[in-house]
This record gives structure tokens, sequence and C-alpha cells, in this order.
């Protein structure tokens, strides 16, 4: 509940605010400082099935591609590969649907929507597009709410990170209609 408190907080009973989490909408922001590939990790079918319809109606003219643990090894495959052959295509995937032979190191953007509780199978994901011999510096971005149980879960997660960037959004409601996270390197 309280990793689904972080990550569809619209979903639980008794939310009222904005019908899109202030997340949603950070993520929103920081794909379009993004000119190239990004992929965006769910941890939950919930949150992937707002991410899709999120992304695909905010970004009609860039490719969406969609990947979660229903699609058979073949298609899933066949997805990756047309996702690495664009310029600008943003993948959407939960964080357990890319198989371990999966590698796409032409990303160098990946955005975590949420943390998991297992730390390991979190890098496992991020760890499909930094490759030991990728050329270019890849960005992991971990959008978290301030004061929220993911900002503890950061804290062994930050020992072994070697990401550039993350995000955290203050949990309080704000008086803009879209508050500012504030920025901290790990």
């Amino acid at each position: 509940l309280l990793i689904k408190a972080c990550s569809v907080p619209h979903l639980i009973e008794g939310y009222y605010g904005d019908s899109y989490p202030s997340k949603t909408r950070y993520i929103e922001r920081l794909i379009r400082t993004i000119p190239g590939k990004v992929a965006i990790g769910c941890t939950t079918l919930a949150a992937f099935d707002l991410y899709e319809s999120y992304i695909r109606e905010h970004f009609p003219d860039r490719p969406v591609f969609v990947v979660k643990g229903d699609v058979a090894f073949k298609k899933r495959q066949s997805i990756v590969t047309e996702f690495d052959s664009t310029i600008n295509g943003i993948l959407i995937c939960t964080q357990q649907s890319l198989s371990s032979s999966v590698n796409i190191p032409t990303c160098n953007d990946v955005i975590l929507e949420s943390l998991q509780w297992n730390i390991p199978r979190m890098e496992q994901f991020y760890f499909r597009f930094i490759r030991l011999d990728s050329k270019e510096m890849k960005d992991v971005h971990y959008v978290t709410y301030e004061d929220s149980v993911e900002q503890n879960l950061m804290a062994p997660t930050s020992t072994t990170l070697r990401s550039r960037s993350s995000a955290t959004i203050p949990a309080r409601p704000s008086t803009s209609p879209s508050p500012s996270p504030r920025i901290t390197a790990t």
C-alpha cells in the first residue's frame, strides 16, 4: 500500500487532488527535456496503465512502445528492437518485464516512476540500459515524493548508485498547479 501511495495515489480510496498525481506531471515535463529515447519503468500494472495512457495522450508526435509481462518473449524482443531503431521513442514497461537477455544500450535516459522493495530487481531493470561497453553516459532518474517511504528506500540504494539525477517531489499539496520538484544529485 505504501508503494502504491507513491506510485498511483489517485487510485486509493479517499484520495483527493488532481486526476493525475504530481509525479506523473513531473515525469511528463522531464521527458520533454529529453530529445532522445527514454524508458519508463513502472512498478505495478496500475502504474503501467496510467503512464501508457498519459504518455500516449501527451506525446502524440513521439513513438510509444509498451511491454509488460503478458507479452510473449518474441513479441517483446520485436518491440524492443523497434524501439531501439527510433530516434526519440518512449518505452513504457513494468520493471519486471525485460528479461535478462534484453539489452538496450542506445537509450540513455531511464525513469523509475517508483521504487521497489526489492532493490536488486530495480537495479536489474536499469542495467538493461547500462552496459559495460556503453559508449555514452546514462541517466537514471529516480522520481520520488519527499518524506515518503521511497526516500527511506533511497538511502541504501544511493550508496551503490551510479545515476546522475533524481527528483524529489514535495509531498504536501502546493498552491501552484504544478509543483516544482527539488532536484538532487546522487
